[in-house]
């Protein structure tokens, strides 16, 4: 089985934390701590790829002009 590391961004909004991948578009966490942002994405990212998940930057749109 192949393991891929995504990158999440997680930011502070009033009291809570915020997580998101740009790898994952429209899966976002939300904790009242780090730690509860980063295991609600990672829980969100598990539910939404149930069978293997698509390598890092395969979200990404792709704009030519």
């Amino acid at each position: 089985m192949k393991l891929y590391t995504y990158p999440i961004k997680i930011e502070r909004e009033g009291r809570k934390y915020y997580a998101y991948s740009e790898d994952f578009p429209g899966v976002y966490g939300l904790g009242k701590t780090i730690e509860a942002a980063k295991t609600s994405i990672l829980q969100a990212m598990r539910m939404l790829t149930p069978g293997p998940a698509p390598p890092p930057g395969a979200g990404k749109s792709r704009c030519s002009n």
